[in-house]
């Protein structure tokens, strides 16, 4: 289903189902670790995808027009890879659509565990690089269910350095 989500990207409805979908995967992960995928809800991944879907193109859009400068652009696109997993991981441990756009306590929880997530950003890259090719290899079409598939690692990889990061503080970050 997530890459029948993934064409219906393209006229955005499916980008609300799939934010919200990587939500309940990540708050189930954080759970039970060993649980299995949940099942597609469409209704409630779109209501629930559309404030990520808007958090996100507030941190995408500064970003892009930074990107415009040479040398700055390719720093802010690394730093965002380590700053929109953080604040979008705030923004579904608290429900509060704020929390994501608390800096400080982004920047503190990176640094704070920044071996970890940059284990994890390399996890999402390699993820997305290997299932680029293979959607590739399926005729284009296959891209959206295998970048599905990446995305689904990606916030594996991340609900792992939330877990961490839980179990080394006594009050999970953002919920102080």
């Amino acid at each position: 289903m997530g890459g029948v989500y993934g064409l219906l990207s393209l006229v955005l409805i499916g980008a609300f189902v799939r934010a919200g979908y990587k939500r309940r995967l990540f708050l189930t992960l954080l759970d039970r670790p060993d649980a299995p995928l949940p099942r597609f809800d469409f209704g409630r991944d779109l209501r629930e995808g559309v404030p990520i879907v808007g958090i996100a193109i507030c941190f995408w859009v500064p970003a892009v027009l930074l990107s415009l400068v040479p040398v700055a652009g390719m720093v802010v696109h690394v730093a965002m890879l380590l700053i929109l997993p953080v604040a979008l991981a705030r923004y579904y441990t608290t429900g509060r659509f704020g929390a994501a756009f608390e800096l400080d306590q982004v920047f503190h929880f990176i640094q704070a565990n920044l071996s970890n997530m940059a284990i994890s950003v390399a996890i999402a890259l390699l993820a997305q690089i290997v299932a680029a090719a293979a959607g590739l290899l399926a005729c284009l079409v296959g891209v959206a269910f295998t970048l599905f598939l990446s995305e689904v690692i990606a916030t594996r990889a991340l609900a792992e350095v939330w877990t961490i990061a839980r179990e080394e503080q006594p009050t999970p970050p953002g919920q102080a």
